[in-house]
């Protein structure tokens, strides 16, 4: 079992260590962006069309500096009737104010009531944006296939 963890760390971190600082700033830097978002919304600002970018780099893009969106694609189209609908932004405010399990799901439940498309990445990595708490490996599958790999 060591030895199996020895080479999964040496595969993942050290040979790809300059991929690893990358995205690790990356990170950081966008959940400082989650972070001022949830100033605001604290505030009594909340979301708005000039949120657009920010929402844009949280939902819809490829990579954001969380996680990439795999095969999980949103249309522009799509993208554009969520952030134009009241209660979807209500629910998204709700969860980057309070990260816990309860908004995560009402922001599921309402990712999903749009009937647009299923996003289950798209929808983790918006938590993994909002909260320390859970892992951003967004793909349940992949992260399935790293736990079996480690596990003991």
């Amino acid at each position: 079992m060591k030895s199996r963890l020895k080479n999964l760390y040496k595969y993942l971190i050290e040979n790809r260590k300059h991929e690893v600082n990358g995205w690790h700033k990356a990170y950081r830097d966008f959940y400082s962006q989650v972070a001022q978002i949830r100033e605001r919304i604290t505030s009594g600002e909340g979301l708005s069309q000039n949120d657009e970018a920010f929402l844009k780099q949280l939902i819809y893009e490829k990579s954001n500096g969380i996680a990439s969106r795999g095969q999980s694609v949103l249309s522009n189209d799509n993208f554009q009737s969520f952030i134009k609908n009241k209660n979807f932004i209500s629910a998204l405010e709700k969860f980057i104010l309070i990260p816990n399990s309860e908004n995560f799901t009402i922001f599921s439940d309402s990712w999903s009531n749009q009937g647009k498309s299923n996003n289950p990445v798209l929808v983790n990595r918006v938590a993994a944006a909002c909260t320390l708490e859970v892992s951003t490996t967004v793909d349940s599958g992949k992260f399935n296939q790293v736990f079996r790999g480690i596990r003991i």
